[in-house]
């Protein structure tokens, strides 16, 4: 068990671990996760690269988490469950 000492109040600690929820995505938002993630071919003009594909990633996660209410770089996926499921940190306005 994870000592408590430095908690202010005794519920402190369930607050923190009931803090990450469930979410799942639609098909449409895992399709366009997906094709955030690829590559994009360039040529580079007035020495500007476009995004990377993980630039493109997390930008694609930040605004599924605006729009379901998440901490994007709270993500974990879920043991045994669809890709499309995942946890997350509720954002301050969800809770």
């Amino acid at each position: 068990m994870v000592g408590t000492d430095h908690l202010e109040e005794p519920n402190q600690l369930k607050e923190e671990i009931m803090a990450r929820k469930e979410f799942k995505m639609t098909d449409a938002q895992w399709d366009a996760l997906i094709e955030a993630c690829k590559p994009v071919r360039y040529i580079i003009v007035a020495g500007h690269e476009p995004a990377s594909p993980q630039e493109n990633a997390n930008r694609a996660w930040k605004a599924l988490g605006k729009e379901l209410g998440f901490e994007f770089m709270t993500v974990q996926p879920v043991s045994g469950k669809d890709s499309k499921c995942f946890t997350a940190e509720e954002t301050e306005n969800e809770r």
